[in-house]
């Protein structure tokens, strides 16, 4: 909900940038994060962020990999 261009943590009001794309549950951060991204994407909208998924993986955070699961 109220997806925006910025970071969640700024402490400023944000106008929306899109639609609700519904909901992602996951116990991989990098994946539910690559996923919701990717759904984005999908929608027509661009972010920076690639870089920072790719290092969180490398680092050992968890995986770009992930299985969408519909309900």
């Amino acid at each position: 909900m109220n997806i925006t261009k910025g970071c969640d943590c700024e402490p400023k009001k944000m106008k929306p940038i899109m639609e609700d794309v519904g909901i992602f549950v996951s116990t991989d951060p990098v994946a539910i994060d690559k996923a919701c991204y990717d759904m984005i994407k999908a929608k027509g909208k661009t972010f920076k962020g690639l870089k920072q998924l790719a290092y969180a993986e490398k680092i050992g955070l968890g995986s770009q990999q992930y299985v969408l699961i519909e309900e």
